[in-house]
């Protein structure tokens, strides 16, 4: 069974018929964003290059029906959720296996005809349209951790670990639609910390002490180091440090922090970005 929620900064709602606003079919642009062609003529051949492909925003509409005795109070609590002046509303679709994955936009339309194929006296039609900037649907967050406690719990296999060292070689599966990028969260004692994807190099050179903590923000928009206060320690990061996203497919991460004792951890977090739900 699948459950569609709509949440707001303000509160939330279950699209089903015990809430009073039903989904009905005919949901528009939840499979699949525009996407952008970047091209350049070449005087060297007919036609034109390709330099790039990107997914653009989307516009999702939601086909609804608003029902029940109170129809003024349903539509004023749809309303209160999908404000676009209140902020960001995502749309969250739940499965039977316990997965979900959720999209994230800005009401910019809120259409209700009120003829009478499209209202009666307790029922009233509507679309619902958010402008989704980023287009990916996000999947739960999948969190790793590493440690050197008496019972460390590891994802999977291989890792190295010695003692006053925090390290291995984890390899995570990137089953999205487009690079997920990390959130690592470094708690002391111990360091420098490193994570190594390829050629690519995470190096945030600086020794914590037991219970500081550094988070690295790798996300688009975001980009941000600091520390267990908020204060900034973006200075940290080596000057060839580079926030890299964990591509689509199997990636192996390697990584190391000196010095640690059983109160060091190390946890990676991301979610998947897909183009459907």
């Amino acid at each position: 069974m699948t459950t569609v929620e709509l949440i707001g900064d303000r509160g939330s709602i279950v699209l089903g018929d015990d809430s009073g606003v039903r989904l009905l079919q005919g949901m528009q642009g939840r499979f699949a964003p525009p996407f952008g062609l970047g091209e350049r003529e070449s005087v060297a051949r007919e036609g034109a290059l390709l330099q790039r492909v990107r997914a653009q925003p989307r516009d999702v509409s939601l086909p609804l029906l608003v029902s029940g005795d109170d129809l003024r109070g349903g539509w004023r609590e749809l309303m209160r959720v999908a404000n676009p002046l209140s902020g960001d509303v995502r749309v969250r679709f739940s499965y039977g296996d316990g997965s979900s994955r959720t999209l994230t936009g800005r009401v910019s339309d809120v259409s209700a005809a009120e003829d009478a194929a499209s209202a009666g006296p307790s029922w009233l039609r509507t679309d619902v349209t958010l402008r989704c900037h980023d287009p990916f649907w996000l999947s739960d967050v999948e969190e790793l951790v590493f440690d050197l406690s008496p019972s460390p719990w590891f994802p999977m296999p291989p890792y190295e670990i010695t003692s006053g060292l925090v390290a291995g070689t984890v390899s995570i599966d990137n089953d999205g639609d487009a690079p997920a990028w990390p959130l690592w969260r470094i708690r002391g004692p111990g360091g420098p910390f490193s994570a190594t994807l390829g050629d690519h190099v995470l190096l945030v050179d600086r020794v914590l002490d037991i219970g500081e903590t550094v988070e690295v923000d790798t996300r688009p928009g975001r980009k941000t180091v600091v520390d267990g206060d908020g204060v900034n320690r973006y200075p940290d990061l080596d000057d060839h440090a580079e926030l890299w996203p964990l591509p689509p497919g199997r990636s192996d991460v390697l990584v190391s922090m000196p010095d640690g004792t059983d109160a060091t951890r190390l946890t990676l977090s991301f979610q998947r970005r897909h183009l459907t739900p």
